[in-house]
């Protein structure tokens, strides 16, 4: 059975099945342009683009075929030295939905926040990323919720695709598993565990003014959590209303794990983030649960992010990797850890207590 489900994902990763599947999709967002009204509230989908030539096509017909009729879409040229610029070109004199803003290279957050200065009459706004893409419905799925409801933001389950196969994000089941309208972040603590950008939907009303980090890498984790906090209430849409695209080894900057600069712009984040949460549990604007569980996720996801990288990064690496988890866990109980997941768990744990041998030998261990 193993080797059965093998051969299928490898089916479904590469070859016929994902060329014909894609052709199909192609001709559906082809088709299903909609009709324009300017009745309906009007959608700024913000993409920044930087050489991704290979992706960047289906990014944006995934956009302009959600089939809803008052939508604008920012592609914002991050300096591409590809082809990117190329295709965005040709789309765009076919659509004139699509504007282009050609900036010199900049990085994504500083990509973000051109597109955000740019929008200048809108009522709802949406990040999306150019090698990813919008599943059927997204956008109406959206506009419904936060039209039937107060709430300033939406966020939707987030997905993830290999070729023609389509999975959740691991962690997330209980985040997403109903709809909800004008929840507090107390009833749902586990959200401050999803901080991407590019599931978060929201008024513009709420989002004008604010701005990514600029030059550092995972910029969205504190401008989101900030925005999460400042809500009053949040909405859900448990229908998956994002496809992330699971990229090579080495291409997705989520692989850059085992930088120097990359641990230390992570950990940056996160002790903005753990001060922020700490300044609102202290004023009552949020229970201790929420910050008990980005504690959890910190264990889970962040620090095991870097965790294996330290069989064979250097001393400076884990030193670095070491204060960072004993500062910021050390709220962190026997509740939280038992809470957490994840194969390297036990070797956050270690590298917070023990030495670099002690962490590389359970490391070791763990590859048996």
């Amino acid at each position: 059975m193993r080797e059965v489900k093998r051969l299928v994902r490898r089916a479904l990763a590469r070859g016929v099945v994902p060329a014909c599947y894609y052709a199909v999709k192609r001709t559906i967002w082809r088709l299903n342009r909609g009709k324009q009204s300017s009745l309906l509230p009007k959608v700024t989908v913000i993409l920044p683009v930087y050489n991704v030539e290979a992706f960047v096509a289906d990014a944006v017909h995934s956009i302009l075929g959600q089939g809803y009729g008052n939508l604008e879409v920012i592609a914002v040229n991050d300096g591409a030295t590809d082809g990117s610029l190329s295709i965005l070109e040709a789309i765009a004199k076919r659509d004139s939905r699509l504007k282009i803003h050609t900036k010199p290279n900049g990085g994504l957050g500083a990509a973000r926040n051109t597109g955000a200065a740019l929008v200048k009459d809108t009522d709802y706004l949406l990040f999306v990323d150019s090698d990813d893409v919008l599943p059927l419905g997204t956008i109406k799925r959206y506009v419904d919720a936060l039209e039937n409801s107060s709430s300033p933001v939406a966020i939707g389950r987030p997905g993830c695709f290999y070729g023609a196969r389509y999975f959740d994000r691991p962690g997330f089941k209980s985040t997403y598993a109903k709809d909800r309208r004008e929840a507090s972040i107390n009833e749902i603590p586990d959200v401050v565990g999803d901080l991407t950008a590019w599931n978060k939907f929201f008024r513009w009303d709420f989002y004008k003014g604010s701005k990514f980090p600029e030059g550092i890498r995972y910029e969205d984790m504190t401008l989101m959590m900030k925005l999460l906090l400042k809500a009053p209430t949040i909405d859900v849409v448990s229908a998956r209303q994002y496809a992330w695209r699971v990229r090579g080894e080495g291409e997705s900057l989520s692989k850059m794990t085992s930088e120097l600069k990359s641990l230390n712009d992570r950990v940056g984040s996160m002790r903005e983030i753990v001060a922020m949460l700490k300044k609102s549990v202290k004023s009552g604007r949020i229970d201790e649960s929420v910050y008990r569980g980005y504690l959890s996720r910190a264990i889970t996801l962040d620090f095991q992010l870097f965790a294996p990288a330290i069989e064979e990064a250097n001393l400076t690496f884990f030193a670095t990797f070491k204060l960072a988890a004993s500062e910021l866990l050390k709220d962190a109980d026997s509740e939280v850890w038992a809470s957490a997941s994840g194969r390297y768990k036990d070797i956050v744990f270690e590298a917070m207590k023990g030495s670099r041998a002690s962490t590389v030998r359970r490391l070791q261990e763990s590859h048996r």
